[in-house]
């Protein structure tokens, strides 16, 4: 457990505890390979690849990486443990994660089952608020963004 620099100034002391059962979906050999279709350098069609988005739990990726199931299933089990313990009961609690990691996590409350994407891959930084009670999970916010999307649109464009 470390305390976080931020909760510092706060002067208060909050644990931050690492947890790789939470890590982003592992692409296997294809990580850091262009997949974009202005760089698309994955060594599989690119129909294929895009099945990642439109088929999610069809998407078969690169040698020694993970399937959607398969980080399903990595990120319930953290999930049913953080869930399950009564000290955390009347705590707020911050995951932080990557978006793939995060709509994994959320799977668990999802009432489709089917749409794993939730609609949509959530943009940088959007932040979900679950509401526990009685052991009942309820989403009551969701990919919500806390900055103004066009103005790092625009910015991104004057690079």
């Amino acid at each position: 457990i470390k305390s976080s620099a931020a909760s510092d100034v706060y002067k208060r002391q909050v644990p931050i505890i690492e947890d790789a059962r939470i890590e982003e979906l592992s692409f296997g050999n294809w990580e850091g390979i262009g997949c974009r279709p202005e760089n698309y350098a994955v060594p599989t069609p690119i129909e294929e690849f895009q099945k990642f988005y439109t088929e999610p739990f069809a998407f078969v990726p690169g040698e020694g990486g993970e399937t959607i199931l398969q980080l399903c299933k990595r990120t319930k089990e953290f999930w049913d443990e953080v869930t399950a313990k009564p000290e955390y009961e009347d705590k707020t609690i911050l995951i932080a994660t990557h978006g793939c990691a995060l709509r994994a996590i959320l799977h668990n409350i999802y009432e489709d089952k089917a749409d794993f994407w939730h609609g949509f891959v959530p943009v940088n930084c959007a932040v979900s608020v679950v509401e526990i009670k009685d052991g009942n999970a309820k989403l009551i916010g969701d990919d919500r963004i806390y900055y103004n999307a066009k103005e790092v649109v625009l910015s991104l464009i004057h690079i």
